[in-house]
C-alpha cells in the first residue's frame, strides 16, 4: 500500500461558507474517512477537499474518496486529481 493524494473540486454556489459550516464539513469528511488525512481549501464559487489515503493504487484511492465525499456533498465533484503523497 501507498499514500495518495486525492483532491476533488465542488462548485460552490455563492460566497464561500462561514468558518463554521466549513468546521462542520471538514468534521463530516473527517467522519465519512476517518483513514484519510483530509483538509479542506475554501474559496469564492468553489472547494477543494484533499485527502490522504492508503491504497494498493491510485483508482482504488479515488473510489475511496469519492464514497466518501458522496456522505458529505451534495454533488459529485466537479474535478478529481490524484497523485502519489510518496515523500
Amino acid at each position: 500500500m501507498a499514500p495518495y493524494r486525492v483532491t476533488l473540486e465542488f462548485q460552490q454556489p455563492g460566497g464561500p461558507p462561514t468558518q463554521a459550516a466549513s468546521e462542520h464539513l471538514l468534521e463530516r469528511l473527517r467522519a465519512a474517512a476517518p483513514e484519510a488525512d483530509v483538509a479542506l481549501e475554501l474559496g469564492i464559487g468553489r472547494l477543494h477537499a484533499g485527502l490522504t489515503i492508503l491504497a494498493q493504487g491510485p483508482d482504488e484511492a479515488v473510489d475511496r474518496a469519492v464514497a466518501a465525499s458522496r456522505e458529505v456533498f451534495a454533488r459529485p465533484a466537479t474535478r478529481i486529481d490524484v497523485a502519489s503523497a510518496e515523500a
